[in-house]
């Protein structure tokens, strides 16, 4: 009887330790697969530009200080474009000047006085002296840089006064109003994850919590990494009501799915 009793006090505590254990390995599996849906993201602003000098030449209108606030097609930046207007004003008149030119010859040629020669070199000469002018205007064009879009100056390279060169870096400007969360995630989500899922994007800055929508998966898989880039649009609420700023970076939850390897 003895043995009987104890025989079964064994067999219950194995029932119980292999119930416990067998609870345990399922929890410790499904927090691996919860684990599995979690990956870093990234805010970045969907506009965000530094703008450089198209021609050479020196600034007379930059922004005071970073931080100033612009609207779209404000003047950012003017030159000192003097000389390029006048050469602009030069290649006019001399194109006046051809224009006049053949429309003598014309003239002369109904009354047989010059001829096809002369006229198709006039021409010619008519047609690169347009050719000239609108080069000129099209170089004229940057000496004022507009903002592309509403937003901020969060950099300034040079001051006013300053000499620069074409293509040196002057501003960087950023759109405050438009946001995206930039996740890296592993290929194979993409056999349950598609455009218009939504995701939790906990930021480690501000300690928020907000909700993005996947808007883009990027049509190409990293071979070495075996990863792909997403994008989640972030909403206009968010932005104003968390206080978002472009480099926030924290933690992205995916909705868990079946089927996650």
């Amino acid at each position: 009887m003895y043995y009987q009793k104890f025989a079964r006090s064994l067999i219950l505590v194995a029932a119980i330790c292999l119930l416990f254990n067998s609870k345990s390995y399922a929890v410790e599996l499904n927090l691996d697969k919860e684990k599995q849906t979690v990956v870093r993201g990234l805010i970045r602003a969907v506009n965000q530009s530094t703008l450089s000098a198209e021609i050479d030449a020196q600034i007379l209108q930059i922004p005071e200080a970073v931080g100033s606030e612009f609207k779209k097609d404000d003047v950012l930046v003017k030159f000192n474009c003097v000389r390029q207007y006048q050469e602009a004003k030069a290649a006019k008149a001399w194109s006046d000047i051809q224009q006049q030119k053949v429309n003598s010859n014309k003239v002369l040629q109904q009354h047989e006085s010059v001829g096809a020669f002369e006229i198709l070199t006039s021409v010619s000469e008519l047609s690169k002296a347009k050719a000239e002018l609108n080069a000129i205007r099209a170089r004229n064009q940057g000496c004022v840089i507009r903002a592309p879009f509403d937003g901020y100056v969060i950099d300034k390279k040079v001051n006013k006064f300053e000499a620069v060169a074409m293509n040196q870096p002057l501003i960087e400007i950023v759109d405050l109003r438009r946001m995206n969360v930039e996740v890296i995630i592993p290929s194979s989500w993409l056999n349950w994850l598609q455009v218009g899922d939504s995701f939790e994007f906990f930021i480690d800055e501000t300690s928020e919590v907000i909700f993005a929508e996947v808007v883009f998966i990027r049509p190409y898989i990293d071979a070495v990494s075996k990863t792909v880039k997403v994008i989640g649009a972030v909403s206009q609420l968010d932005i104003e009501e968390k206080m978002l700023l472009p480099g926030m970076s924290g933690s992205v939850k995916f909705m868990y799915q079946e089927g996650i390897e």
